[in-house]
């Protein structure tokens, strides 16, 4: 019979450590749920979902800690830490420099992963090569929290078909994340069907990718009926899976123009993220199929018919039930349909008297509700990130954007929590 050694050494050959010298130890996250530290991320989208424009909020907020745009869009205050930024896709001076400065970021604390000088000579960074060397300077600055690979597709080796090497050079991110306490971000790209399905297996390439990582993130646009030129476009990042917290929820974001100024005095338009504060529950599938689906086919079945209807007349407070029949009447609402979406809105009919004597009347009414009347929070300042445009590598004073009021206040966007809420009960789209 084999003896089990307690504590091994290498002669001994396998090492086996007994259970109960193995501590459980809670997940530390930068936002609870969303960005979990000392872990691979894999950040998922299609082109235009704004997944870069996400990774870079991010390093906004973590490079400017301790300050009233040091938060992330929960609420939660970043901790102060160096980013990394590894791009093979997008320019750093005429892309993400101005998203950068878009967001307020405090430079002095964001560096780039350039080329490598060798033998005085320059070439491009090369991960599997020049990992020693970025681990170093990883080691020199001493407090980075963040790494962002764009794309994720760039550490690995033959093209990513294969499942053991996506493995393989994907350990090498998880080893890195874990020994520096650093979130490891990795922007993918979603296959062309990923409108169905399961939402993890909808990345680009091996499956390993979503098996290795820790937490998998999906980036989408929201479908909004009547979205015109000139409106910001909607997006929902939900968790599709994680090994660390309760998988599904979104955060719902706006993309909306900005300009900052270049080095030479002229206008640069980038675009800039404003989060909504509330998280949308549900499944990342449920999300998913909100998003993306034809919402004004969905709002004109009987059912949402009737409790939109409902829900626009009694908005602005108690009227006459018989004034409702009639209305209802006028509009092609049956008395059948009517009463299948009272009950499910929860109206509420109050007996009124009349200064006749025996004069009485039902009044009906929305059942009053603790949900948040501002969905979108950007308006105070502790949630916001935009400021003035300033010198490189100089945190900006954060203040409310210009026009802010006028580019939402009002706007469809703001009633997209309804509207989910209303879709998931089988209730009526209010966007």
């Amino acid at each position: 019979m084999s003896q089990v050694i307690h504590y091994a050494t290498p002669e001994d050959g396998v090492e086996l450590i007994r259970a109960d010298d193995v501590p459980s130890r809670a997940s530390d996250w930068l936002m609870k749920g969303c960005w979990p530290e000392g872990e691979l991320v894999i950040l998922g989208g299609n082109g235009g979902s704004g997944k870069t424009l996400i990774a870079m909020d991010l390093v906004a907020t973590l490079s400017n800690s301790g300050t009233r745009c040091g938060k992330f869009p929960d609420g939660t205050p970043a901790r102060h830490g160096a980013a990394l930024i590894w791009s093979c896709e997008d320019d750093w001076q005429r892309t993400l420099m101005p998203r950068l400065d878009a967001a307020g970021a405090n430079f002095r604390h964001i560096f780039f992963v350039g080329d490598v000088i060798e033998f005085s000579s320059r070439r491009s960074f090369d991960f599997k090569r020049d990992l020693p060397g970025l681990i170093r300077r990883i080691e020199e600055i001493g407090d980075v929290r963040l790494l962002v690979i764009d794309t994720v597709m760039e550490v690995i080796s033959g093209g990513g078909a294969s499942a053991k090497k996506v493995r393989q050079d994907l350990l090498k991110l998880v080893e890195i994340a874990h020994k520096y306490r650093i979130t490891v971000i990795g922007i993918a790209h979603l296959v062309k069907d990923a409108k169905k399905g399961d939402l993890v297996k909808s990345l680009a390439g091996s499956q390993a990718f979503s098996n290795l990582a820790r937490h998998v993130l999906i980036a989408m646009r929201v479908n909004i009926r009547g979205q015109g030129l000139d409106d910001p476009s909607v997006g929902v990042l939900t968790c599709a899976k994680s090994n660390l917290s309760k998988a599904g929820g979104g955060w719902l974001y706006e993309i909306h123009p900005a300009w900052v100024q270049a080095v030479d005095g002229r206008e640069i338009e980038t675009s800039r993220l404003i989060w909504h504060r509330q998280m949308l529950p549900g499944s990342a599938e449920e999300i998913r199929d909100w998003a993306t689906a034809e919402k004004s086919e969905m709002a004109a079945s009987p059912r949402n018919r009737a409790e939109e209807f409902l829900v626009r007349f009694l908005a602005d407070g108690p009227v006459p039930a018989s004034e409702v029949h009639e209305r209802a009447g006028e509009d092609g609402i049956t008395p059948k349909m009517l009463r299948t979406a009272r009950e499910r809105l929860g109206v509420v009919s109050t007996r009124v008297s009349g200064d006749r004597p025996g004069e009485s009347w039902n009044e009906w009414s929305l059942p009053e509700t603790d949900r948040e009347k501002e969905p979108f929070p950007f308006l105070d300042p502790d949630y916001g990130h935009a400021g003035q445009p300033g010198q490189a590598g100089q945190p900006r004073q954060a203040e409310e954007p210009k026009g802010a009021h006028e580019a939402t206040q009002g706007s469809k966007t703001a009633q997209l929590f309804d509207a989910f809420m209303g879709w998931r009960q089988g209730g009526p789209f209010n966007s």
